[in-house]
């Protein structure tokens, strides 16, 4: 079994590596900071794990050297260089997602930009029993905010990218409905939707909405009735009302 290395310096060339690891994350290799959500991944999927604590965090750092992970002991200031935050974790991983089944429900993103809407949209997915598929637009859900937005629950949800304009009609082809969120009046109203089988909903840009191409591709436009004094809705507020109303818990 490894042993703990200890991290004082932030100019270390090992911690140079887990910015840059840090910066451009991806499925196979993204960093989820704080203990609640550090514990509750498996060993096996850490391939780093970071503390300020040596003593705290024994066993959690026992476990993931068992596994075959490498732990670094690192002071405050080495975390927060890592982490890219004031709010310094004592705790943080850099984790392997696992393989998830993909769920016969799905909230699709439509060039979605705001890492705090894609993160708080996969914890609502999560809950409601969805995957969240991010168009080849989107914000990158393995970035650092988008992964604490989702309160850890990335680990744990169906994640995919993909480029929407070829993934609707494949999800057409294998029998699925799939329905466009829109803020236009002439759209049938969210009580007025029968949700069965397999579905999937779209969620537009924070600004613009659904593009056109995207909505071409859907046999329905749904609205969520909202009062004449408001615009629209929130994106990931608009996604947690449609998952809440079409979940299967």
């Amino acid at each position: 079994m490894n042993s703990m290395i200890e991290i004082v310096s932030r100019s270390n060339p090992k911690v140079k590596d887990f910015c840059r690891r840090a910066k451009n994350s991806c499925k196979e290799d993204f960093l989820l900071e704080g203990r609640l959500f550090v514990k509750d991944v498996a060993p096996e999927a850490i391939t780093d794990l970071l503390l300020t604590d040596r003593e705290k965090d024994r066993a959690v750092a026992e476990a993931v050297l068992s596994a075959g992970g490498t732990v670094s002991v690192v002071s405050s200031a080495v975390m927060e260089k890592i982490c890219g935050t004031d709010s310094v974790q004592q705790i943080a991983a850099f984790v392997r997602k696992p393989e998830i089944k993909r769920p016969d429900r799905l909230i699709l993103l439509d060039r979605l930009q705001d890492p705090g809407n894609a993160g708080t949209i996969i914890r609502s997915a999560s809950a409601f029993g969805f995957g969240v598929i991010f168009g080849s637009d989107c914000v990158n859900p393995y970035g650092s905010k988008a992964v604490r937005s989702s309160a850890g629950t990335i680990c744990s949800c169906y994640v995919e990218k993909s480029d929407l304009a070829s993934f609707i009609p494949a999800l057409h082809s294998s029998g699925w409905s799939v329905f466009s969120a829109e803020a236009d009046r002439t759209a049938e109203p969210l009580p007025q939707i029968s949700f069965s089988g397999s579905f999937a909903v779209v969620i537009g840009n924070e600004g613009q909405g659904v593009s056109r191409e995207i909505s071409a591709l859907c046999e329905k436009k749904i609205l969520i009735p909202i009062s004449e004094n408001a615009e629209s809705l929130n994106a990931a507020v608009a996604a947690s009302i449609l998952m809440y109303t079409g979940r299967r818990l």
